[in-house]
């Protein structure tokens, strides 16, 4: 008794699967099973399934099978057939390099301990372009070779020749393809050679004791903008307030100021220290003038690093140092509004 349960048990489960296997179809194929190296198309999985299953798609890496690539892959789009149930679809983006006939096996769908295989089929990559005259001349060779191929492939328009032929076959080379080739080829040179010159110019500029960025110069002299801004100072009676450090501040900002303008030589992102060599170096204001510079920027950096107060005499000696540099650096500007030296 206990076999014919048994028996029975396992004929109703064959005739359950027979019946799943019924309601449930799966499908591989390509747009075209034909194919001129480096060509692409598009590789499709589907499935048709009753809504309350969950069966697994194949997993595919970056290869449908060894020298045909996956380029894109689309996620899995989902319809409903007419008779209601679940239409399933992946697309794939393909193509190979290889010229050969390549045999895709079957792709396997799961279902818990279930499968369900789609059929296999083949695609041919050749070299060679379309020639459907020489198909038609050689059918009886071809036929065999093709009979194993999916049936969307069989109009001879299609079919491409497998075998060697001593005509060249040219493909037009994009610009896109030849930058996703040798971008780097041509952008780590040009980063290079960038650089290169930047550094040179970066050099020469500090050799010659001018800022890295040349600022334009204005259109009014400097020592017209310079005896405007100590006019304006003076009339303010910062230190005469007890405003020291900021008396001195603008006091040097505004000689600072005159000598890029005035002889091309950065200031701002230099020393007191490193001014005065810059003059001395660049031989371009006597000594005696340098003496007095000196004593202004001394001065100003005591009162503003290290707290300290000048006597009254000491503030009017700077502001009258600053003062009588401008004046005797000045340029002079003739009638015809032409600077000299």
């Amino acid at each position: 008794m206990k076999n014919y349960r048994f028996i029975f048990t396992l004929f109703i489960m064959s005739i359950s699967m027979q019946l799943l296997a019924q309601d449930i179809k799966v499908n591989a194929y390509v747009d075209t099973n034909m194919l001129i190296i480096g060509e692409q198309t598009n590789f499709y999985l589907q499935i048709i399934q009753p809504k309350d299953k969950f069966i697994q798609f194949p997993e595919i890496d970056d290869e449908l099978v060894k020298n045909i690539e996956i380029l894109a892959q689309d996620k899995i789009d989902t319809g409903i057939t007419q008779d209601q149930r679940l239409f399933l679809s992946q697309k794939f983006v393909i193509t190979s390099f290889e010229d050969t006939l390549y045999t895709i096996p079957p792709f396997i769908f799961t279902l818990g301990t279930d499968t369900f295989k789609t059929d296999s089929f083949q695609i041919a990559v050749n070299l060679m372009p379309v020639d459907s005259t020489f198909y038609q001349e050689h059918a009886e060779k071809l036929i065999p070779v093709f009979d194993k191929l999916d049936s969307t492939a069989t109009d001879s328009t299609k079919i491409a020749k497998i075998f060697d032929n001593p005509e060249n076959y040219n493909i037009e080379w994009t610009f896109q393809e030849f930058w996703r080739d040798h971008k780097y080829k041509v952008i780590i040179p040009l980063i290079i050679l960038i650089l290169t010159a930047l550094i040179i110019y970066i050099i020469k500029r500090k050799k010659d004791n001018k800022p890295i960025i040349k600022i334009e110069k204005p259109k009014e002299p400097a020592h017209f903008i310079a005896l405007r801004k100590l006019e304006k100072l003076k009339e303010e009676k910062l230190w005469q307030q007890d405003l020291i450090k900021q008396y001195y501040t603008q006091l040097t900002d505004i000689f600072r100021e005159y000598i890029e303008n005035r002889f091309d030589i950065a200031t701002f992102e230099r020393t007191s220290a490193e001014i005065i060599i810059s003059l001395e170096i660049s031989k371009l204001v006597e000594k005696t003038l340098i003496e007095k510079i000196k004593f202004v920027l001394f001065t100003s950096d005591a009162v503003k690093f290290a707290k300290g107060l000048p006597l009254s005499s000491d503030n009017d000696i700077s502001f009258d140092n600053i003062l009588f540099f401008v004046k005797t650096t000045a340029q002079t500007i003739n009638v015809n509004n032409q600077k000299t030296e």
